[in-house]
């Protein structure tokens, strides 16, 4: 299964980024929440959470490496890029609106 993501502002969708749900045990220890509970949220309410969630996981890779998924469909490296990828899109859009498909 795969967790869509995109912004949309005024009435229309942004750029858009996939990545397998393999990892978001990981999204959920950096961010303190799941990444679903972001769908519906205002994108430049989001930063504060992604730039705390990423640094976490820059300050401890080891720990989000040791939950790799062990059918090796996703990655520490993968999912820090996929939270980074979100960071620059609500940079990008902070008016729009954060929505995820799983």
């Amino acid at each position: 299964m795969s967790i869509d993501i995109w912004i949309k502002e005024k009435n229309w969708e942004t750029d858009s980024i996939n990545h397998t749900s393999n990892c978001s045990g990981m999204w959920c220890k950096a961010l303190g929440i799941p990444l679903r509970d972001l769908d519906g949220t205002k994108a430049e309410d989001a930063i504060p959470v992604l730039v705390k969630g990423i640094a976490d996981m820059l300050e401890n890779p080891s720990v989000y490496e040791e939950m790799n998924p062990p059918n090796e469909w996703g990655s520490y490296e993968s999912a820090k890029k996929y939270l980074e990828k979100l960071l620059e899109m609500c940079q990008k859009y902070p008016d729009g609106n954060i929505e995820i498909s799983y």
